[in-house]
């Protein structure tokens, strides 16, 4: 059960944010889907939690694999196909309660000779653990229907940030995380990916990073300041190195508390908003951000 699994993906447009996971925490198997509405500042989410087995599959790894969810009126489908350049999924989730249907088929293009992923294996503390991610920021078509209505994706104006992990955590854990996907004071395509967790030597071993036009560029371990009891007031988010000096403005939150008996419980935030401020790429460049859209978290675990 210390194997807790995962692939995570955040769809950013001018008019919408959408975010989606399949997660195999092994006690349970979790699915969400979330819309929001950038312009209505309305959210729309399905979520399904299951302890039965054989619901979920979480892909072994991204060259060429499948991985699934499934739960009546849920069926999700990861084709992770890196060797082609490219990772699909089709989303099939029925209208239920006062939720409306979604209906989903992208295409994430992640083509190597472009895009510098952030592939890390890291030690938990007692050098046991690995810690395994993938990092990406993705150019993304295909489209998404909610209800009525529908977004196309194309490309040149979309951007998808690929979140995969596979960990063996110890029994009480946690995380913190900050990404984004814009545009600096240039116009240059511009992410970044900000974890803190259980590493204690995270200035050594830690997965914080930026891509500027496709590129990968390092940082030291990243500090989070914000009101764990109040995850939608603004939060400040620095680099060790002093390197990152951002502020973020949630506009929403994505929550969820799971207990399955007294000892396994998961606590989770994941607050939706907009980033300002600056970093400094690994060539001394500063690059400035106003208003680039991403998400946050605060996840406590025990399991």
């Amino acid at each position: 059960m210390r194997l807790k699994e995962w692939q995570h993906v955040g769809i950013v447009d001018d008019e919408f944010y959408a975010g989606f996971t399949v997660f195999d925490a092994k006690f349970m198997a979790v699915s969400f889907f979330y819309v929001y509405d950038r312009v209505r500042r309305t959210v729309i989410e399905h979520q399904r939690t299951t302890l039965q087995r054989g619901t979920i599959r979480v892909p072994e790894q991204l060259l060429c694999d499948d991985g699934f969810f499934r739960q009546p009126g849920c069926p999700i489908d990861l084709h992770n196909r890196l060797r082609e350049g490219k990772h699909d999924l089709e989303i099939r989730i029925r209208a239920r309660r006062n939720l409306p249907a979604i209906q989903a088929e992208f295409t994430l293009h992640e083509d190597l000779s472009r895009i510098q992923p952030l592939i890390v294996v890291l030690p938990v503390n007692d050098h046991r653990r690995p810690m395994y991610t993938h990092q990406a920021v993705c150019p993304i078509e295909g489209y998404l229907r909610v209800g009525e209505r529908q977004w196309n994706l194309a490309t040149e104006r979309n951007w998808a940030l690929v979140d995969v992990q596979k960990t063996f955590y110890p029994r009480d854990a946690f995380w913190k995380w900050a990404t984004f996907v814009g545009t600096d004071q240039n116009g240059i395509l511009v992410a970044i990916n900000l974890t803190q967790n259980v590493i204690t030597n995270d200035d050594e071993w830690n997965e914080c990073c930026a891509w500027v036009d496709g590129h990968l560029h390092l940082f030291g371990a990243v500090r989070f300041e914000y009101n764990v009891e109040a995850v939608q007031q603004p939060w400040r988010i620095i680099t060790t190195d002093g390197r990152v000096e951002l502020a973020f403005v949630p506009e929403g939150e994505r929550a969820d508390r799971i207990e399955v008996g007294r000892p396994l419980r998961s606590d989770f935030h994941q607050p939706f908003g907009q980033y300002h401020g600056c970093f400094v790429s690994d060539d001394g460049q500063r690059h400035e951000v106003n208003g680039a859209f991403g998400v946050a978290e605060h996840h406590l675990l025990r399991a």
